[in-house]
């Protein structure tokens, strides 16, 4: 992959390659355009196989979010971060070297949460630079974003059902969700609260039941786990990818887009079978209108 070819092909700005020999850091900075303001996105954390897949992953979304603000209106770039390391690699002396990296760029770049990153990990880097957001809001950010995320998601299925039914009930209505992290948890309580059925999965096989993601306030939903990572996508009305990317191995022939999904290049999935008209009404949302809500969340 001619990293530099890409760059130039898709309007990138920069790409900031950072290592702390201490602290093993290995983080990637991805500014795509800063022409509405300084850039804003996300810090991922993930082990990726080699340094290309990193570089891609923060060249691709930090595009993505130049546009996510843009759409909202909002007066920042794109940018988006990885970290190359493991979860039990994270430390808090990896996250202040990591905040070091973003506060050396004298506000080019703002971090906020992405995979693998908490508010709880927001709070250790804001120790060492103001550019960060998504820390509590007694600390002057706006706390968790996925709350907001979730939120949005679920409105953009009813719009969709809307859109292609004619109604936006998800009452009986099948739910795919691909991936239980803190938006995929939420969003699975807030469609067992409409009555939805629910297939869950995750990369982490235990997450689905061992109920750590989960408030202690709210009330636990029925559900149906399956082993397989495509979710069993002939069986559902909706699927919701919230995971990792890669899911080049679902086959998506027989199924048509109806919306975009919250990973950025991920769709909501509306079984063909359920009727011709549908195809002509499938392109009723994007990722980036929907997304609106999970981007003001920062």
């Amino acid at each position: 992959m001619d990293l530099f070819r890409y760059m130039a092909s898709e309007g990138h700005e920069q790409l900031i390659v950072g290592y702390d020999r201490e602290t093993g850091l290995q983080a990637l900075i991805a500014i795509h355009d800063t022409t509405l303001g300084p850039a804003l996105g996300g810090c991922r954390l993930w082990a990726y196989r080699t340094f290309e897949d990193a570089a891609m992953d923060a060249l691709r979304l930090s595009k993505i979010m130049t546009y996510k603000a843009a759409i909202s209106g909002l007066p920042f770039g794109g940018g988006k971060a990885v970290i190359n390391a493991r979860p039990q690699d994270k430390t808090p002396a990896l996250l202040a070297a990591f905040g070091r990296l973003i506060d050396s760029m004298a506000g080019l770049y703002i971090t906020a949460e992405d995979v693998g990153m908490t508010v709880a990990d927001l709070v250790v880097i804001k120790q060492v630079t103001r550019y960060a957001t998504g820390v509590p809001e007694d600390q002057g950010g706006g706390g968790d974003p996925s709350v907001f995320t979730a939120i949005g998601v679920f409105h953009g299925m009813r719009r969709c059902l809307q859109e292609a039914l004619g109604e936006d009930s998800l009452k009986d209505r099948t739910v795919a969700i691909q991936g239980l992290g803190k938006v995929g948890m939420q969003l699975a309580h807030l469609l067992h609260q409409e009555g939805a059925n629910l297939i869950v999965t995750d990369l982490n096989r235990g997450r689905h039941c061992s109920g750590d993601n989960l408030d202690p306030n709210q009330a636990s939903f029925q559900y149906r786990h399956t082993e397989a990572l495509s979710v069993a996508w002939h069986e559902h009305n909706i699927a919701q990818p919230i995971n990792f990317p890669d899911h080049s191995s679902i086959d998506v022939k027989r199924l048509v887009r109806i919306l975009s999904g919250i990973k950025h290049e991920q769709h909501f999935l509306f079984d063909f079978q359920v009727s011709s008209q549908i195809q002509q009404a499938v392109e009723v949302s994007q990722t980036l209108l929907v997304m609106r809500v999970g981007r003001s969340g920062y």
